[in-house]
């Protein structure tokens, strides 16, 4: 019977070392659970991190070219003000109304795409988009009137002013969008009062 009961403690021995090994089994899984949802959480952390700075990089670029677009368009429409030099026969008036047209069709074909790309990206109800509108409607206005008999040059210089200021408007919106590496403290200021306007 001794014999029996060395087999029982034995018996009982094993099912508490399984019993003691199965715990330490569980409380390892359930820790081991807690770290790898800590990390998931923390790596979901850095890929929005990450997309969020791919995304303002993105905009950084669009800003950019649209920006580089504006400073086309207000070349373009320097050459407006020869367009009334009383000095020009016809034919030198038509060729530069139809080089100055060819300039600012190609702007304003890179704003349409801008302003689209940016409508996605920000919201037509953001300023630099309204801005940009207004560049649109400018550009597209003074091809009108180029083409148009009544050619007004007070018209115009408006419509210019009207470019140049939505142009002045959509930078100084660009810049207190993303900063300025070059000028930094415009984004915490008055681009107006930074560039003395």
């Amino acid at each position: 019977m001794l014999h029996a009961s060395a087999e029982a403690v034995a018996a009982i021995s094993a099912v508490a070392v399984l019993l003691a090994a199965a715990g330490g089994a569980a409380v390892s899984i359930v820790t081991n659970n807690s770290r790898l949802n800590a990390e998931a959480i923390r790596q979901e952390a850095a890929l929005r991190h990450d997309r969020a700075l791919a995304d303002l990089a993105d905009l950084r670029r669009l800003l950019d070219t649209t920006a580089i677009t504006l400073e086309r368009g207000n070349g373009a429409l320097g050459g407006v003000s020869f367009l009334t030099d009383e000095r020009l026969t016809p034919a030198e008036r038509g060729t530069h109304a139809r080089e100055i047209i060819a300039l600012t069709g190609d702007v304003y074909d890179r704003l349409v795409e801008s302003s689209a790309r940016l409508a996605i990206r920000l919201d037509d109800s953001d300023p630099a988009h309204g801005a940009l509108q207004s560049a649109k409607s400018a550009i597209l206005a003074i091809q009108v009137l180029i083409t148009s008999e009544k050619n007004s040059s007070e018209r115009m210089q408006r419509l210019v002013a009207q470019f140049q200021e939505a142009q002045r408007s959509f930078l100084a919106l660009a810049v207190r969008r993303v900063g300025s590496a070059v000028y930094p403290q415009v984004a915490a200021e008055d681009f107006t009062d930074f560039t003395g306007a």
